[in-house]
């Protein structure tokens, strides 16, 4: 799952689609790996625990006055990813001076958060 670190404009630069078209297919996708990784109907795999749920974050920064948006989406919610997400803002709105409102989530206010 951590190929599919993967930005929907990048995807819809690349194929032509729009950009919620680029995140319906990646959606599509996992849920195709997801199906190839159950057992056939009618077996019961004997495994140590079951996963119910693999999450994804969408990580994303809209600028109404612009009408632009930017997104990641990626396989945590932590530190590391926050600074990938603020490094993407600061290179599509470089020549703007940014302000953004987070919630108080660990990550948003980590002494490793690097500001650009």
């Amino acid at each position: 799952m951590r190929s599919l670190i993967r930005d929907a404009r990048q995807i819809a630069l690349h194929t032509g689609v729009s950009v919620s078209t680029a995140r319906n297919l990646v959606s599509a996708y996992i849920d195709s790996v997801l199906k190839q990784w159950r057992a056939p109907k009618g077996v019961r795999p004997k495994i140590a625990r079951q996963i119910v749920r693999t999450f994804v974050y969408v990580y994303a920064a809209v600028c109404m006055a612009l009408g632009e948006m930017t997104s990641l989406i990626l396989p945590y919610a932590n530190t590391e990813m926050m600074n990938l997400f603020l490094e993407e803002v600061s290179r599509d709105f470089k020549d703007y001076f940014v302000i953004m409102l987070v919630d108080g989530a660990g990550w948003h206010r980590s002494g490793n958060l690097k500001i650009p």
